[in-house]
């Protein structure tokens, strides 16, 4: 009892000095249930903690063992068959759908690498343990769950059975309340949508505190999603549903600036292709060589045709592979964040339907010394934000892209550039549109930011 009261003091200190930083610092963050927090015996024990659910616009990319994993991998299979069943000593219970199955694998993968036996590396006496890594309470309660059903706590079908219990003596009414104002996913069997219920089971089961400082958090988008859509498509066949009306930041926990940006560099190669011998072959002669389709990075390949079928008959064709508005619109559909997006690929109407939809989306803009609306400047810029100029404004030059940071887009060009992350592309944009606005007016360009 001693050295229970005494980690409630030291867990209420760092409390006290987490609120006091986050006044003196004006940072944004989620408000802390603590008594839920200290009742909850599960920790997050990667390196940059949980800051706030709703990430930065920055980009992080996702553990690159992920894309190996098969069904034949580890124990990856064992423990995904085990969770879409009922539990072995409670068969009249409900098993997980795929979705929630995929949902805490993904968050398996973060805290133990499906390891069940393993234990977290830390001098704190509160060491996690197992493939959800429980910790304190939670961990004695599996121990003496374990003895008396007559196993190895390192079993994983006993460890899976206590998830269970945990599930529904305790969890799946805390997942069925809604989540910073929105309908919970997780608790919903009928929903597809992977993301938010991977979101869901940490923000309700793993429940971190919340500290300032990280463009991931507890590995959210690095291991967590990832591997909850991989497990959900090694599964199931297909890919999971994206999150896109319920994924608004400040509803939500989850940027949806970041969805774009995260999925346009899904399909794009980190850095330009240009000038590398292949593609400057392939600029040089539309005939020789691998196809525009080939240069394409192999996740484009697979995915483009899904919103622009008569892609796989024009393999050979830069205005189909390297277009600029085929790939801001193949983004902004894909990520889930407007599915209604034009589809034309054409500069002219990507302009005209941003403007055409105020509700979802802001135009950033700004003022000269005389009133007039002329362009933003580059640190009027967030990561997710589309900038298009047309043809017109004494110019026949026509681009359009999706800022990522600093002096950098991601962008295709009709020139030779399959999807890519392109750097001194925002001033030389935003240079273009000046001129254009010198020309005629701000009915060719836009900045658009998702709302």
């Amino acid at each position: 009892m001693k050295n229970k009261n005494y980690y409630k003091k030291i867990v209420r200190y760092f409390l006290v000095l987490f609120i006091i930083s986050s006044t003196s610092q004006s940072v944004s963050v989620f408000a802390v249930d603590t008594q839920f927090y200290q009742s909850n015996d599960i920790l997050f024990y990667s390196d940059s903690e949980v800051s706030q659910y709703c990430a930065s616009a920055s980009v992080v990319n996702a553990d690159t063992r992920i894309a190996s994993y098969t069904k034949d991998s580890g124990n990856l299979s064992i423990i995904y068959n085990a969770l879409t069943k009922p539990p072995t000593n409670n068969t009249s219970l409900t098993a997980f759908t795929p979705v929630q199955a995929s949902a805490i694998m993904g968050n398996f993968f973060a805290e133990s690498g499906f390891n069940p036996g393993i234990e977290e590396k830390t001098e704190s006496p509160r060491k996690g343990f197992g493939l959800a890594q429980w910790t304190g309470g939670r961990r004695d309660k599996l121990l003496k769950f374990a003895q008396d059903s007559g196993l190895e706590v390192t079993d994983i079908q006993l460890q899976i059975n206590f998830l269970y219990k945990e599930y529904y003596d305790t969890y799946k009414a805390i997942l069925s309340n809604k989540i910073d104002g929105r309908e919970p996913v997780f608790t919903n069997i009928i929903s597809k949508d992977v993301k938010l219920a991977t979101i869901d089971w940490v923000k309700k089961f793993e429940a971190p505190l919340m500290v300032p400082g990280s463009d991931d958090p507890a590995a959210l988008y690095s291991k967590r999603i990832p591997m909850a859509e991989k497990t959900y498509s090694i599964f199931n066949n297909s890919s999971s549903v994206n999150g896109s009306s319920t994924s608004d930041c400040s509803a939500d926990y989850l940027n949806k600036s970041s969805l774009i940006v995260n999925t346009a560099l899904k399909y794009a190669w980190p850095t330009r292709k240009r000038d590398e011998p292949a593609f400057k072959a392939k600029s040089s002669d539309n005939n020789s060589g691998p196809t525009w389709f080939e240069l394409s990075k192999e996740s484009y390949q697979q995915d483009f045709p899904t919103v622009y079928p008569d892609a796989a008959r024009f393999r050979n064709s830069i205005g189909y592979w390297t277009d600029c508005g085929k790939f801001v619109d193949f983004v902004m559909i894909t990520s889930g964040v407007d599915k209604k997006y034009t589809t034309s690929g054409n500069t002219t109407q990507d302009v005209t339907y941003i403007k055409d939809h105020p509700e979802l989306y802001d135009l950033i803009t700004s003022k000269d010394e005389n009133g007039k609306i002329i362009p933003p400047s580059m640190s009027q810029l967030k990561a997710g934000d589309i900038l298009v100029y047309r043809a017109g404004g004494g110019s026949d030059h026509a681009h359009a892209a999706i800022f990522y940071k600093d002096n950098s887009v991601i962008n295709a060009s009709s020139g030779g550039t399959t999807p890519a992350v392109e750097d001194g592309m925002v001033q030389y944009m935003l240079g273009i549109m000046k001129d254009k606005n010198k020309q005629s007016s701000v009915e060719d360009w836009v900045v658009g930011r998702i709302k």
